[in-house]
């Protein structure tokens, strides 16, 4: 009988074939929309050969959409989200810090 040994070499260059292979499939799709993002409207562009590389629908959605609007109120919320975060953090902190209790 042989002894059959595992080549680590071979094994991780697989294993990273693999990882890449599915990274793209996973990333494929947002590629897609961020070049179909670039088409000028009512267009279908390829993903190779497209030379009418456009702005426009950039522009079109910033006016339309309030998006400073929605920017000020994410910040808004994030900025209180996070201070109660940090309140109650520091609150629970000190209290596992300080005070005894079972299976410290």
């Amino acid at each position: 009988m042989s002894k059959r040994t595992c080549n680590w070499k071979n094994t991780n260059f697989w294993s990273l074939v693999l990882l890449l292979l599915g990274a793209f499939i996973v990333l494929l799709p947002l590629i897609m929309v961020f070049l179909t993002s670039f088409a000028p409207t009512g267009t279908t562009p390829g993903v190779m050969g497209q030379n009418n590389w456009t702005l426009a629908n950039y522009r079109k959605t910033w006016e339309r959409g309030k998006f400073l609007l929605a920017f000020a109120n994410s910040t808004l919320v994030v900025i209180a989200v996070t201070a109660f975060q940090i309140m109650t953090s520091a609150l629970a902190g000190y209290a596992l810090a300080r005070l005894k209790f079972r299976g410290r």
